[in-house]
């Protein structure tokens, strides 16, 4: 049983490797489409660092108003309400 199953992926590999191997090249990139390509990444390279930049100035923001609330609580405790 285990001789036929190993026989099975050996063949199943065989295949996948011909198909890969036989298949038509992927068709060519021209420059401009490659320059756009490169034009996207950059934008969405910038537009990833400037949602990080808003999202730690968030943070920051949350972190203070978050230490206000406590401080807010202990004021609040310390006069029995």
């Amino acid at each position: 049983m285990k001789v036929i199953f190993r026989l099975t992926i050996l063949a199943i590999l065989a295949i996948m490797l011909t198909l890969v191997a036989c298949s038509t090249p992927p068709p060519p990139v021209s420059q401009s489409e490659l320059q756009a390509a490169r034009s996207e990444t950059l934008e969405a390279e910038e537009s990833a660092a400037s949602s990080d930049q808003e999202l730690q100035e968030l943070e920051a923001q949350l972190s203070r108003r978050e230490a206000e609330l406590r401080s807010l609580r202990d004021y609040e405790r310390q006069l029995g309400f």
